[in-house]
């Protein structure tokens, strides 16, 4: 087997989303394979509207108080198949 015949690469895009609460918690929502270009300042408002609304909790019941922050992550992975 030649390295390209045995080997395969996988990419995995994430949207993480995390608001702080009126509780002192952190609420975290992840979201898989977002749209190619995530519009920064699209999100930031979103996250804000959600905040006004008043419409996210934690598991106790503590509202989202304030955005924290949104980070795009992406992973690659390169699997090997040795036998």
């Amino acid at each position: 087997m030649t390295m390209s015949e045995n080997t395969k690469t996988t990419t995995a895009k994430k949207l993480m989303l995390q608001w702080g609460t009126d509780g002192d918690t952190t609420i975290r929502v992840n979201l898989d394979n977002p749209v190619d270009t995530p519009d920064g300042e699209a999100i930031s408002l979103a996250m804000e509207s959600i905040v006004s609304a008043n419409v996210l909790q934690d598991s106790k019941g503590n509202d989202a108080a304030l955005v924290k922050s949104a980070v795009l992550r992406e992973t690659t992975v390169t699997e090997e198949v040795l036998f």
